[in-house]
């Protein structure tokens, strides 16, 4: 029986090869044309993988940092509310000491655009 195996494909070994040299350039452009999609397909495949393991990698950094961000947003809301209560007195003084000045600066302004028009009209009367 192993005999018989191994004679039957020697012969379609043989046959194969005799059908291939008739049918050379046929097949050497079918064998070109498949070994082209082989090439795409893998090239392909690859960027697929390479893909799926950047998506992997972040989503796994996503999952490991989810925990340290809410601890991080856990404590960092109160200290940004008593921050926020200290620094609101401060800005509405500092708005209420400054205000007189920038009044002051503004009618200085006014007072400055004020003349430079005058002169201006004169000039062109």
């Amino acid at each position: 029986m192993k005999y018989t195996l191994i004679a039957a494909i020697v012969v379609l070994a043989l046959a194969q090869g005799t059908l291939a040299v008739e049918q050379s350039p046929e097949l050497e452009k079918m064998a070109q044309f498949f070994e082209g999609m082989k090439t795409e397909l893998m090239a392909t495949v690859q960027k697929v993988s390479e893909t799926l393991q950047s998506q992997t990698i972040l989503e796994d950094g996503r999952t490991q940092l989810e925990p340290i961000m809410t601890q991080i947003h856990e404590h960092l809301a109160p200290l940004a509310t008593s921050v926020q209560e200290k620094v609101t007195p401060l800005a509405e003084d500092m708005q209420q000491k400054l205000k007189p000045y920038v009044d002051e600066f503004q009618s200085e302004l006014e007072s400055v655009l004020r003349k430079l028009l005058d002169q201006a009209k004169a000039i062109t009367q």
